[in-house]
């Protein structure tokens, strides 16, 4: 598959084509990802295995040097190269007749503490990148990272990308959130210098991340909310006793679809996560077996669940708001429990 970056609309300083080498250097990158780079020199004289050149993720926006004639230059060659902002290195723009690369207006990035809420149906999926095509992170054994109708995600970043290319050959406004982790969170001021000073360095738009699908193409994937949900969560289990019977659901949401699973009156069940969003009565609890969730009261506000015990003095529990798990971490500790 083809990887397409975007980039900065801004004017540059004059700069050159890269030089023979460079152009048989950038023949050999993968198909699959934009590589830049140099491999590491060995030291002292021993052989040394170079190391892996950074990877743009698929669907980052970088700011490029800009030189006259470029377009011409461009539209007459098979192959086209851009220079990163401040020499850092070349990415291929077009190579063989295929699109690495597109340019964009300056991108909308805000950053900080956001919270979102899963509204489509199916769930979204989590991606490499903040593009459709960037490809969804999978664990080993092949299951897919994603959140389910109702689930909430916390985001460091919200990245909004105007006139990128959509599947049916148009231009359309893409809106994705960059999952928190609290050592990458900025806090910075979002300015167009400040993002054009920030995305200059190779290092930052080469850190690795999982992001979200929050619009595109006239659709909404996740719903801000202002304020955050009340998340609780255990490992080993608070053990639930049922009352009334439940229709298990796939997420923590009566819109979510309901699973195979019906409990009844008199089961016990055990909770590793218990979700209730701002100023709602209502508690979501994601089960221990990894079958669903269930909800401690119907739609009518009946409630169809009792809680048996809660956390034992000394055992641990993990908190939304004072954990420093990345999201994905979380979820796979709780799956694995």
């Amino acid at each position: 598959s083809v990887v397409s970056c975007s980039f900065f609309d801004a004017m540059w300083s004059k700069v050159t084509p890269t030089k023979v080498k460079e152009r048989e250097h950038v023949n050999e990158i993968d198909a699959r990802a934009v590589t830049i780079g140099k491999p590491q020199i060995p030291r002292h004289g021993k052989g040394v295995l170079p190391s892996t050149p950074p990877v743009i993720p698929c669907g980052m926006v970088v700011p490029v040097e800009r030189w006259e004639g470029y377009h011409e230059y461009a539209e007459e060659s098979p192959k086209s190269f851009l220079r990163l902002y401040n020499g850092q290195g070349w990415i291929p723009r077009v190579l063989g007749g295929s699109e690495y690369t597109h340019e964009v207006p300056a991108p909308d990035i805000k950053t900080g503490s956001f919270w979102f809420r899963v509204q489509c149906d199916r769930g979204v999926d989590v991606r490499y990148g903040p593009s459709v095509h960037a490809p969804v992170i999978k664990s080993d054994s092949g299951v897919t990272f994603c959140f389910e109708c109702g689930e909430f995600v916390r985001a460091s970043e919200v990245f909004t990308v105007f006139g990128n290319k959509s599947r049916a050959g148009g231009t359309q406004v893409d809106c994705f959130a960059k999952l928190y982790r609290r050592q990458r969170s900025l806090g910075i001021d979002s300015s167009s210098q400040t993002l054009i000073n920030r995305f200059s360095s190779l290092q930052t738009v080469t850190c690795p991340g999982e992001w979200v699908h929050v619009h595109g193409s006239g659709k909404f994937y996740l719903e801000e909310c202002p304020n955050p949900p009340s998340i609780d969560r255990y490992r080993d289990g608070w053990r639930y006793g049922v009352v009334n019977e439940i229709f298990v659901r796939i997420g923590p949401s009566f819109r979510a679809a309901i699973t195979d699973t019906i409990l009844s009156p008199g089961d016990v069940i055990y909770v590793t996560e218990k979700v209730v969003a701002f100023d709602d009565d209502k508690a979501w609890l994601r089960l221990k077996s990894g079958k669903g969730w269930v909800c401690n009261a119907n739609e009518d506000g009946e409630v169809v669940v009792h809680c048996h015990s809660m956390v034992v003095s000394g055992q641990a529990k993990l908190s939304a708001h004072d954990t420093d798990y990345p999201q994905k971490m979380v979820r796979q500790i709780l799956n694995n429990g």
